[in-house]
């Protein structure tokens, strides 16, 4: 059996294994890193980072509607933040602040997503489970974290570019009823009462 085409140096195809193992070794090495970034073995976070990887998808093939239809999907309601906090009447105060704050303009936010990941050259996603990753933890996940429910898991999403590590953030992802919502921006809705 042959591995190299006719005619190809021993020196590229040493050179071809070399990459290949180089690749194989750079995969184990992310799905290994710190904050269960990239899911290893999280089937959730491999699931968020689908649906976000099709968000990038629709937004290069120009698909607003679907996009948008994520965005609406994501949005909170009063039920998920009963699921997800420790604290029911807490939890009703802060489904409504956000509803009448945040949940608009994230589930109207289509046409501006599409601009940004276009923009920027996001091509992949990552995901990081904070809950599990103190050091990837802001000062606004620090405030939240404590006010849910044990064993409620909230996720970071990374829109990047290329082998970026950082890129565009997006907070507070949580499987809660069945699907994924966004609590995005709600650490600014603790201690405020507006």
């Amino acid at each position: 059996m042959r591995f190299f085409p006719r005619g190809s140096s021993f020196a590229a195809g040493r050179a071809l294994a070399a990459a290949v193992l180089g690749a194989v070794a750079m995969l184990l090495a992310l799905s290994a890193g710190a904050g269960r970034a990239l899911a290893g073995g999280n089937g959730e976070a491999e699931e968020l980072k689908a649906a976000w990887q099709a968000v990038i998808d629709a937004a290069y093939a120009g698909d607003e509607a679907k996009v948008q239809e994520f965005l609406e999907k994501t949005t909170m309601k009063e039920e998920d933040f009963i699921a997800l906090f420790k604290d029911e009447a807490q939890a009703k105060e802060l489904a409504a602040r956000y509803q009448a704050k945040f949940a608009k303009r994230w589930a109207g936010d289509a046409k501006d997503m599409i601009a940004r990941i276009k923009e920027k050259g996001f091509d992949r996603v990552v995901v990081v489970e904070v809950t599990a990753a103190p050091a990837e933890q802001t000062p606004e996940d620090k405030k939240l974290i404590p006010l849910l429910k044990e064993g409620t898991k909230m996720y970071t999403v990374h829109l990047v570019k290329g082998d970026a590590k950082k890129g565009r953030r997006y907070d507070a992802f949580f499987k809660v009823n069945d699907r994924w919502v966004t609590g995005l921006k709600l650490a600014n809705l603790l201690g405020s009462k507006e």
